[in-house]
């Protein structure tokens, strides 16, 4: 008996930050939208297709996009906002593919063998989730099918906008030979440069390449990676998601911040949405990190590990404070970039809970959590820490003082960039870029 050949989807939503804005702002139908702070230090984080007719796209800086699309409309972003408005799609989405993996927080793989009998009904249900989301959510959405996780991802690119794209085994030479093999997860600037120097630029000519040459050149472990996308091969499975490996929020400043009183604001402005989005995955965080970045671009990165897992965010800023005020070379230098993360993450049910427990955490935490609860329900910034609104005390927290918390009475200076680190592609089975 023959076995059922494989079938992965892979869906992306359609410039989806610019997407859910146009959506709540409808006179912003048809317009060039740019997600992304302006200024000389701001960064492009998505934009939408009308912005991308003029050369706008991700990353690019903000100087440049201003420059090639002057009359680009710019939102800061929400992205409270569209992490709701993400869980409500993949919630539609789970309805339609029982084995379904998220990536991020706009794309996800669904494994749909033994779901459906062939590619040709696997291209219909795959019609039928892109009107569902429109008709449901009123946002579009690019699908790509094929017999493996790269293929799919791959395929869901071609069409853009709200494309369909179906490529079986058969197909693969023909539909995706002639691209670059940069389109090949995994294969990076510097190893497509290397390859480009044994005459291979693209995924037909690296298939057919002497594999005696691509050993001796690349080494055994990469040249078998190469090998196999070049015949449309990728073994990895759908719905076994990577652990995630570290949360962290930063945030890049048009001018240089100085002054120990409004880095320790920020490094709590920091800890906190760092702390919110351990509570949301229902996470705790072992080590504590901390970034800095002057405006020579000299970046250090240091670390400390708690003696108890944590998802609070006094605790999280209180051990950044610490790592900041052991800085070497960095007095009286204004800052570029100041970030805080979280690594070592367990998910809480993992953790055994405290014989003697602390009541004052616990008591901490309860209060975190109702002030989540209310920030989803009524809009992020509903509730902050009242230090974050008193400027003219310090943000340090005393011993024994428990948070307070304060309706917020202010909006985050607009030309701040903030970057938040999303779960992304399940890796390679060779490092990303050799």
């Amino acid at each position: 008996m023959n076995r059922q050949a494989r079938i992965v989807l892979h869906l992306d939503m359609d410039a989806f930050f610019a997407a859910v804005e146009q959506r709540e702002d409808p006179s912003l139908v048809g317009r060039p939208v740019i997600i992304g702070h302006r200024g000389r230090r701001g960064v492009v984080a998505t934009c939408s297709y009308e912005a991308r007719r003029f050369g706008v796209h991700s990353a690019m800086p903000s100087v440049t996009a201003e420059k090639l699309c002057p009359q680009g409309i710019w939102i800061n972003g929400r992205h409270d906002l569209y992490r709701r408005v993400s869980r409500e799609i993949f919630t539609l989405v789970a309805d339609h593919l029982p084995c379904l993996e998220r990536v991020s927080v706009d794309e996800a793989y669904g494994e749909m063998t033994g779901l459906v009998g062939s590619f040709a009904e696997a291209e219909a249900l795959a019609r039928d989730l892109q009107q569902a989301i429109h008709t449901t959510h009123r946002l579009g959405a690019s699908i790509g099918i094929g017999g493996c996780r790269f293929v799919a991802k791959i395929a869901s690119d071609l069409e853009k906008p709200r494309g369909l794209v179906v490529i079986p085994p058969e197909d693969f030479a023909r539909r995706l030979g002639p691209l670059p093999v940069r389109r090949i997860g995994g294969i990076g600037p510097r190893l497509a440069e290397r390859l480009a120097r044994l005459g291979i630029e693209t995924i037909e000519q690296l298939g057919r390449a002497d594999p005696r040459l691509l050993r001796r050149e690349l080494g055994l472990r990469t040249a078998l990676f190469v090998e196999q996308r070049a015949r449309g091969e990728d073994d990895r499975p759908v719905g076994i998601s990577q652990q995630r490996k570290q949360i962290s929020e930063e945030r890049t400043y048009v001018d240089d911040l100085h002054g120990d009183r409004a880095i320790c604001r920020e490094l709590l402005a920091r800890a906190e949405g760092v702390a919110r989005q351990l509570r949301t995955g229902e996470l705790l965080a072992r080590t504590v990190v901390l970034k800095v970045r002057d405006g020579a671009y000299r970046t250090i990165t240091r670390s400390k590990t708690l003696d108890e897992p944590t998802d609070l965010g006094p605790e999280i800023f209180a051990v950044a404070r610490e790592l900041w005020q052991q800085r070497t070379g960095f007095r009286g230098r204004g800052l570029r970039l100041l970030g805080v993360g979280a690594s070592g993450l367990i998910p809480r049910i993992r953790v055994q809970p405290r014989l003697f427990a602390d009541p004052r955490r616990e008591q901490v935490r309860q209060a975190a959590r109702a002030s989540d609860a209310i920030n989803r329900k009524f809009g992020a910034g509903t509730i902050v820490p009242g230090r974050l609104l008193d400027t003219d005390r310090p943000p340090a927290p005393e011993q024994g003082e428990e948070p307070t918390v304060e309706r917020r009475m202010c909006t985050p200076r607009p030309e701040a960039k903030v970057q938040r680190t999303h779960r992304g592609e399940a890796p390679a089975t060779h490092p990303p870029d050799l």
